[in-house]
């Protein structure tokens, strides 16, 4: 295997995050989580795949938010991120949908 600085790799071959890939889901199932380290420790790596070997009752969904800059755009991109997972005859996309979400 050879080293890959700076740049992304493929979920299959993250090797020795298993363990705590299980206990991050174990977290996950009760209360949501922060995943927090210094820069260049593997942080994006296991949330990848996490994102890749998920189970089915579950819905993961993967954000870059490094250039999020207010709440209403935060906002904005996870309504964008659920919504199509969400039917036209869902309560709450219809009441978004009836605030007249503008995105800011």
């Amino acid at each position: 295997m050879r080293t890959n600085p700076g740049g992304q790799i493929d979920p299959a071959q993250i090797i020795g995050r298993d363990e705590l890939i299980k206990r991050l889901w174990e977290i996950l199932s009760r209360q949501s989580l922060v995943l927090t380290a210094e820069r260049r420790m593997g942080k994006t790596s296991v949330v990848l795949k996490m994102k890749a070997e998920v189970t089915d009752d579950k819905l993961p969904i993967y954000r870059d938010l490094e250039r999020v800059q207010t709440p209403m755009e935060f906002t904005q991109l996870v309504f964008d991120d659920v919504s199509g997972y969400l039917t036209h005859l869902n309560r709450t996309t219809r009441r978004v949908q009836q605030i007249g979400w503008n995105g800011g």
